[in-house]
């Protein structure tokens, strides 16, 4: 996998010391409008934009030929290392097999961006592409794409896809760290089937477990004294319950969306909201989310230009609640603290 993205890195370079060349490789790649290939460097792509760069590489045939003629030309080092290693059968297999997993997780990101997703459902999303990817390629039976099927079969010899298949491991181990088993067990009492069910709303103490246990993770984060926080969830999620239950049966409340904007207007329900929209804050890219995201993009980039990284997620749901409960961010003070820190580096 290291050869594989080392060879990514000198095709990026390649292509991106001119507007000539860059132009040459997205002729090349024939991308589609919504398949546009961000030229960046790889430490800033993530899946989505790392899918078109393999995907460009792998359906262009004739980048082979670019290379030959470079090397005939000027016997340039750099082509002549692209010409190697994509000429071994192995390596050009691993490429294909890693296309085809870059696109199932192209595809995930796709999914998790839809602005009506719940945390609930965008979780069950993700299990359930772990799972396909695991069945798929770390069974018992290797079952591959059909272009990539006949590519190994072009060989006529036998292929080592050990190392491909062990990355395809560690990326379902780590996803499987992210989205782990339990991690949204006391989530389910906000699902709709399950408060709706006839069972639980008669049940005047269903969900009562689940929202001391809420209360217990999250009281430091809302600043909130654990034991008062419990009651309050208890009591407010047996009348919740019931309150959006009739409003499900007239369909005048359809969404996880539709059912977190309107308890947000209930101010009797003001305790379980601030619950409610944890697990709701999920998309970056969400409008809620935006506001912290500006608020970031200034810290980070006005005055630090630094990059975003992916844990600042939570940084952002942090801010949103701050924002929510009436309060403001002092960017100067922000980034002020932050200059301080010795190993803000590493950490921020």
């Amino acid at each position: 996998m290291k050869e594989i993205e080392t060879l990514l890195r000198t095709v990026y370079t390649i292509f991106c010391r001119s507007s000539v060349k860059k132009a040459k490789f997205e002729e090349l790649a024939k991308a589609a409008d919504a398949d546009v290939i961000a030229f960046r460097p790889l430490h800033e792509v993530r899946w989505l934009s790392r899918d078109f760069a393999v995907n460009a590489l792998v359906k262009n045939d004739v980048f082979l030929q670019y290379c030959q003629e470079k090397v005939e030309e000027d016997n340039d080092p750099v082509h002549r290392y692209c010409l190697e290693k994509l000429s071994k059968p192995e390596l050009h297999v691993a490429i294909g097999i890693l296309n085809d997993v870059l696109a199932e997780l192209t595809e995930l990101t796709k999914i998790l961006q839809r602005s009506v997703l719940s945390t609930v459902e965008a979780f069950q999303f993700a299990k359930a592409k772990i799972k396909k990817l695991r069945s798929q390629y770390l069974g018992e039976n290797k079952h591959f794409l059909e272009e990539t099927s006949i590519l190994i079969s072009s060989f006529k010899v036998p292929m080592n896809t050990t190392s491909i298949i062990k990355f395809i491991q560690q990326v379902c181990d780590h996803m499987d760290s992210q989205f782990p088993d339990d991690e949204l067990k006391d989530w389910s009492v906000f699902e709709k089937d399950c408060f709706c069910a006839i069972a639980n709303q008669e049940e005047y103490s269903f969900g009562h477990e689940q929202m001391k246990s809420l209360a217990t993770r999250y009281c430091l984060l809302l600043q909130k004294d654990e034991d008062i926080l419990k009651s309050d969830l208890c009591k407010q999620y047996s009348e919740f319950k019931i309150l959006i239950n009739e409003k499900l049966k007239c369909e005048s409340l359809t969404t996880f969306s539709d059912i977190l904007a309107f308890t947000q207007q209930q101010d009797h329900l003001n305790k379980l909201f601030l619950i409610m929209d944890i697990c709701g804050t999920f998309q970056a890219s969400s409008a809620d989310c935006e506001r912290g995201f500006s608020l970031m993009n200034s810290i980070k980039t006005t005055k630090a230009r630094n990059r975003l990284e992916v844990e600042h997620l939570g940084h952002l749901m942090r801010i949103k609640l701050f924002l929510n409960s009436g309060k403001t961010v002092n960017i100067d003070k922000v980034y002020n603290f932050w200059k301080a820190e010795k190993n803000r580096r590493e950490t921020f």
